[in-house]
């Protein structure tokens, strides 16, 4: 019955975030790579931005996929909505390979389902995660080939499973992922070197596939990080003191802001998780007589150092700006690694907690309305796409650009004024033109009026605020009432 309640809360989840996709549109960055590298081949692409602007030499042949290049808006929102699906499809295929031995399919489903749901609800920038396809193919695609790795990597470790073909896979993964961004080559490279130093402590002997994967991911994380565009990029947009104390400080500050964000509903879902998979998993291993080759100890200190790592390096080198889409990625990392050291935890201490057993339909019963709440929290990301659709708000952002669009292709001037968006769906909004007001942003306007080969454009005011979910629905809600009962003749 829970793990039913749980697929149907997984496919609440996915809905409104690809219904919403029929309304998105490019920004920013779209403009700008879509007008250029669609006119250079693949080995051009790379080569001009490994040696001018990014190491990234995966993530620039993808940009060279942006339909923004070719003017398909079809495309465009399609994309977002296969990354959502494929999101989707490779978060079941890892945890059904990580749990077919000790549980059932659709227990797998169902725990893949609570899995979407944290995300999902939590992650720092939906627009980023899926809809902004600059951002998505960057950091959201390295997302799903992290679990893929992590689901061939399962193979790699088993013994009589087909080593060379999964070594091969792996390689091949891992050089796409550091190909993406450095935060997911950080992740994958200490993961991997992690993996291996685990096992030769446990067996007093290197195992030689995943001593061949750590030469791979050493090999192209020095690629990737030597690149002349790299150090190019950084000399051209940082202009703050990386003082050591105010990259702690700056750490600390973002980490505590982030993870007070994430605590309640990963802590929510950890109830429903103990009774319903983690025991259940921890008694099958007993049984067949098998455990995790990691130690509880050792990954705790893999787990906080890669955390703690990755925040030092984000402010040092990112400067505290464009976090979201940065710990998009984390996120990921840290709700994996959460839920794996409770395993862990469970496993060490099922003999304490067996006498529970027979409270385990009470906590099962208490995790889920915990989990119920937090899946109809008014301020999650879930809550957010829905109101971006019901109140309307996702249609008029499509509606508002399309006409901004006509706009400028009948404008015959050198400078044309089109009207700022009157609001904005935060689900699919991460940035729009600017306002001569504001200089830092105008790359943007000359990306858009150079995609549109029209006049310099400029919005009458600055992007709006976003509402808070609550004023939306209470805007909504008047609009409603005015509707159904019309003011009286001498109000109106």
């Amino acid at each position: 019955m829970l793990n039913r309640i749980l697929l149907i809360a997984g496919i609440y989840v996915l809905l409104p975030f690809l219904y919403i996709a029929r309304f998105n549109h490019p920004c920013a960055d779209d403009y700008a790579y879509g007008q250029e590298f669609p006119k250079h081949s693949f080995t051009d692409v790379v080569k001009q931005e490994y040696f001018k602007w990014s190491g990234r030499y995966f993530s620039r042949v993808i940009y060279k996929f942006n339909p923004t290049g070719y003017h398909s808006l079809k495309d465009y929102r399609l994309f977002s909505v296969l990354l959502i699906l494929l999101f989707a499809a490779v978060i079941i295929l890892l945890l059904r390979n990580l749990t077919r031995e000790y549980l059932s399919f659709g227990q797998s489903l169902g725990l893949s389902a609570l899995l979407l749901f944290l995300y999902f609800a939590k992650v720092p920038s939906t627009a980023e995660a899926f809809y902004w396809f600059s951002s998505a193919s960057i950091y959201q695609l390295a997302n799903i080939l992290e679990m893929f790795l992590l689901t061939a990597l399962v193979r790699l470790t088993t013994p009589g499973s087909r080593r060379p073909l999964y070594l091969i896979l792996c390689s091949l993964l891992c050089i796409l992922i550091i190909g993406c961004n450095e935060i997911s080559l950080i992740i994958t490279f200490l993961f991997i070197h992690f993996i291996a130093a685990s096992q030769y402590l446990r067996n007093k002997t290197l195992n030689p596939w995943l001593l061949s994967l750590c030469i791979v991911c050493v090999i192209f994380a020095i690629v990737e990080i030597a690149a002349p565009g790299n150090f190019r990029r950084l000399n051209a947009t940082q202009h703050f003191s990386r003082s050591i104390i105010w990259t702690i400080t700056g750490s600390l500050s973002i980490t505590s802001v982030y993870v007070s964000q994430w605590i309640g509903p990963a802590l929510a879902a950890s109830l429903l998780y103990i009774p319903l998979f983690g025991m259940p998993i921890a008694q099958k291993m007993r049984e067949i007589n098998r455990s995790f080759n990691l130690s509880l100890k050792g990954f705790l200190w893999f787990y906080i150092g890669t955390f703690c790592f990755l925040q030092i390096f984000i402010i040092w080198v990112a400067g505290g700006s464009n976090l979201g889409r940065i710990f998009d990625v984390i996120y990921l990392f840290f709700l994996l690694g959460w839920f794996f050291i409770l395993q862990l935890i469970i496993n060490k201490n099922l003999h304490r907690l067996q006498p529970l057993a027979r409270y385990s339909p009470a906590f099962a019963i208490l995790g889920l309305l915990l989990f119920l709440s937090s899946l109809f929290d008014i301020n999650n990301n879930i809550s957010t796409a829905y109101v971006d659709i019901i109140a309307g708000k996702a249609k008029q952002y499509d509606v508002e650009l399309t006409n901004r669009e006509q706009k400028i292709k009948e404008c015959q001037s050198d400078t044309c004024y089109v009207p700022a968006l009157s609001d904005i769906p935060s689900t699919l909004f991460f940035t729009d033109i600017r306002p001569l007001s504001d200089p830092s942003g105008l790359w943007i306007n000359k990306c858009y009026s150079t995609y549109f080969n029209a006049g310099f454009i400029v919005p009458d005011n600055p992007p709006p605020i976003a509402k808070p979910n609550i004023e939306s629905l209470r805007t909504l809600g008047k609009t409603m009432r005015t509707r159904l009962i019309p003011p009286p003749a001498s109000q109106r």
